[in-house]
């Protein structure tokens, strides 16, 4: 079974929060999670204003 888009994306945005920028940027693990929570808030507001599914 192929991946759904979906999870495709949830994947690689693990692996950009988890190892791209803590690793290859030598980002602080606070920065990170700024920018993680940011993103959470973008991702939210797409959301509603879409109206579709978490």
């Amino acid at each position: 079974m192929r991946p759904s888009a979906a999870s495709t994306f949830a994947a690689a945005l693990r692996a950009f929060f988890s190892q791209h920028l803590p690793l290859t940027r030598g980002l602080s693990p606070r920065t990170v999670t700024s920018y993680r929570d940011t993103f959470v808030l973008l991702l939210r507001f797409l959301s509603a204003r879409h109206g579709r599914g978490r």
